[in-house]
């Protein structure tokens, strides 16, 4: 993927732009749901795709994919949607000196949830149900979890380069 960043950004530097960037997201999500005693729902998902950002004489130009073998593609259409902005455009876009950042994140975590199976999951969610019953008279009960890792990238013509992976869970 790296490979393919730095080609996006060589093709700014290349159309003689300001300033340019790529920002890409990848995003899986897991979701399971029970409800009296039984599985009610499983929904595993994920999305992904990119943004790329660029200032060309002063007018910006913004594409993005969900499909990041479009590429290199998707950056000429950045640079078109600049170019045919500038006839428009009243004042150009200056954009505030920044320091380049690289840097890495990771959410702490102890367990990635991804690595446990459903079945031990579902488990987890049916004892839980269990206990609620033997706790009060229900007539109803459900269990959920959620459970969402996204990972980011963000390069800039400046020299960013910043990673991050996130985790996040519900129950």
């Amino acid at each position: 993927m790296r490979k393919k960043i730095e080609m996006v950004l060589e093709r700014i530097r290349a159309c003689g732009a300001e300033y340019g960037d790529i920002r890409i997201i990848d995003t899986i999500k897991e979701s399971i749901t029970t409800e009296d005693q039984m599985v009610a729902d499983i929904i595993d998902s994920r999305s992904k795709g990119a943004g790329i950002r660029v200032i060309l004489d002063g007018s910006l130009g913004f594409a993005a994919t969900q499909d990041l073998s479009n590429l290199a593609e998707t950056v000429e259409r950045a640079i078109q949607i600049a170019q045919a902005g500038r006839m428009l455009q009243k004042e150009k876009i200056v954009l505030s000196a920044k320091e380049a950042v690289r840097d890495e994140y990771q959410t702490p975590i102890e367990i990635d949830p991804f690595t446990i199976s459903k079945e031990d999951k579902i488990n987890l969610l049916l004892r839980a149900e269990k206990a609620m019953r033997e706790a009060a008279k229900l007539s109803r009960t459900t269990g959920s979890m959620v459970f969402q890792r996204q990972d980011k990238i963000y390069a800039d013509t400046e020299g960013s380069y910043i990673v991050q992976r996130l985790y996040e869970s519900g129950a």
